[in-house]
């Protein structure tokens, strides 16, 4: 539909081939290789693309504000105790707090396992 190179973009699915940004252009895979948003933004500036369902549409980046957006804390944080390097050693303290909880008297002991 957009007349690119339709046996490499097959390749990349099939195969699992992996080019760079500038064989990928020499290649007509893309367009544009940008090393960054305000450099993409400058050069799709004027563009004019096909939109399925309607017209062309001209592009207009050129005074295109960028929002950043970070995780929130939440995220954050689970990021960080799903990590293996964390998350096993917390599962491991876990166990041992419910082990000895068994061998306890007393709930203390499980309450601290299945805390961790």
């Amino acid at each position: 539909m957009r007349g690119r190179n339709r046996t490499l973009i097959e390749e990349f699915v099939t195969k699992n081939r992996n080019i760079g940004a500038e064989d990928a252009k020499n290649l007509n895979v893309i367009d544009i290789v940008a090393l960054n948003v305000e450099e993409l933004l400058s050069a799709v500036d004027g563009t004019i693309v096909n939109v399925k369902g309607k017209e062309e549409v001209l592009m207009k980046t050129k005074n295109a504000k960028i929002y950043h957006y970070s995780p929130s804390i939440r995220v954050q944080v689970l990021r960080i105790i799903s990590n293996p390097t964390i998350a096993y050693p917390l599962f491991i303290l876990g166990v041992w707090g419910i082990i000895l909880g068994f061998l306890t008297i007393g709930f203390e002991g499980e309450i601290i396992g299945v805390s961790f």
